[in-house]
């Protein structure tokens, strides 16, 4: 009994031993992987991101003016930083294993992200970025480097996948009303059912005031305009006409209309749903902090009202 008890103990010492042994060996083998792959030099300014995926591709240019998405529209700035920014901070915890490494490499090709990273006509970088659903990982590679790369960000939970898109409406700037406001004269809120809530707001001798209130809430006030020149929508929704068209010819909860020095005004037509349709051409959807700003009547103006409007600073939506 001894003898056995003895030979069990040995047996699982020497696993141990083993296990400890291939832990060290793969520790070993990872830290030799080299921390620059798959990063942006820093001596380039990339100034072209193409991303490629499943047959749809998206296109980033970038101008002294700022980034643009597909040519058409102004791009979120945030998001383009974001992804610059999961490129820096990128770094290789393992390389696939000579065994699964061709494979792997055909699935990216496959059903990943190709993303081209250019300085002017230069191409700088041509990454296939994957994901396995299964256990989250994220994977680098290249034509040139085809030993996939498990990639990670320290600090960062969220997988680096999600910083890629080819849908045109995830890169876009949400910016509502997307103007100078040193040329606003005024902004007109109509309440459909209810005259009441109606408002205007202008600028007189440099001042906001509300129309037929002679000492309005002044913290509300600038609060409103703040969040209204700032307005962000959570959602773009393109692609359906016939939602457009609908809410062309439905009753909105408010229409706002800010016009220009220039004579140039624009229109939001908001709906209780938190929908909202932007100078009659385009869907947007709001969250519901945004929704009390956007449903905010003439009474929220008067001295003594209740309830406070979103402090300045803080950018609804956001």
């Amino acid at each position: 009994m001894i003898r056995k008890n003895l030979n069990l103990i040995i047996s699982l010492l020497a696993l141990c031993m083993i296990s400890a042994g291939l832990s060290l060996w793969s520790s070993m083998k990872n830290k030799g992987v080299d921390q620059s792959l798959f990063r942006l030099p820093e001596d380039v300014k990339i100034d072209r991101v193409n991303i490629r995926m499943a047959g749809d591709s998206l296109m980033l240019d970038g101008s002294p003016a700022g980034w643009r998405v597909n040519e058409n529209h102004a791009a979120d700035l945030d998001r383009v930083r974001l992804m610059f920014a999961a490129m820096d901070r990128a770094r290789p915890r393992r390389l696939a294993d000579d065994r699964s490494a061709d494979s792997l490499f055909s699935i990216m090709q496959k059903e990943g992200f190709n993303v081209r990273f250019s300085e002017g006509s230069n191409l700088v970088l041509d990454l296939f970025v994957w994901e396995n659903k299964n256990d989250g990982r994220t994977w680098f590679a290249t034509a040139e480097n085809q030993t996939p790369a498990e990639m990670t960000i320290p600090g960062y939970r969220t997988g680096i996948i999600s910083v890629f898109s080819v849908m045109e409406n995830e890169w876009r700037n949400r910016r509502v009303f997307n103007f100078n406001w040193r040329n606003f004269v005024s902004l007109k809120a109509e309440f459909s059912g209810s005259s009441e809530n109606n408002f205007t707001i202008s600028v007189n001798d440099g001042l906001l005031s509300v129309e037929d209130v002679s000492e309005p809430d002044t913290l509300n006030l600038k609060d409103y305009v703040d969040a209204i020149q700032l307005l962000e929508s959570d959602a773009i929704i393109t692609g359906n006409i016939r939602q457009t068209d609908s809410l062309k010819i439905s009753r909105p909860l408010v229409v706002l209309t800010v016009s220009e020095v220039s004579g140039r005004s624009h229109e939001l037509r908001f709906f209780e749903t938190g929908v909202a349709l932007v100078d009659t051409t385009e869907v947007v959807m709001f969250s519901p902090s945004v929704r009390r700003v956007l449903a905010a009547g003439k009474k929220t103006f008067v001295q003594g009202s209740s309830g406070r409007l979103p402090g300045r600073g803080k950018v609804p939506g956001r």
